[in-house]
């Protein structure tokens, strides 16, 4: 007896990479205009989006948020999310504080970070709730033979 191809999924761990990267420059470009008016802070715009972009994921995974199949998930699931997008926003925090002092001290404007646990919250939540009504859209798969199988649906043998 052989499956059905199962639905294909999002990778979710690439999607929350891309999304990181995208609110970071939005939250940069919201803040401060344009992207080609950033003057000093083009080097923490680069560092925020590098950042974001390989901690999300890991935070993620730290949080476990990718273990839940997200047709299924409940208010937990997106509470541990929320706990987690929180979580990235203070480790980018972190990791651009000592980048932000280096060669000359320079202030990040705190309404940047504000903005971009606001746009990374969006987008993740979003991503994963396009995911879950897109599977849950989608038909189970099922085996080959399956007795619930209508007969148009059933393989023949061949035989006429």
């Amino acid at each position: 007896m052989t499956m059905t191809k199962a639905p294909y999924r999002i990778p979710l761990p690439i999607t929350d990479a891309a999304i990181a990267a995208l609110a970071a420059l939005a939250a940069f470009t919201t803040r401060l205009g344009p992207p080609l008016v950033f003057g000093p802070y083009r080097y923490l715009l680069l560092a925020l989006v590098l950042a974001t972009s390989i901690l999300t994921p890991a935070v993620f995974y730290g949080f476990r948020v990718y273990r839940v199949y997200w047709p299924y998930a409940g208010w937990s699931e997106v509470l541990r999310t929320i706990a987690a997008t929180l979580a990235c926003t203070l480790a980018a925090a972190i990791v651009l504080l000592p980048i932000a002092s280096y060669p000359a001290p320079l202030s990040i404007p705190r309404s940047v970070l504000a903005l971009f646990l606001l746009f990374l919250l969006l987008g993740t939540t979003a991503s994963r709730a396009i995911e879950a009504s897109r599977l849950r859209a989608m038909p189970p798969p099922r085996p080959e033979g399956d007795p619930t199988q209508t007969a148009n649906q059933r393989p023949t043998s061949g035989a006429a």
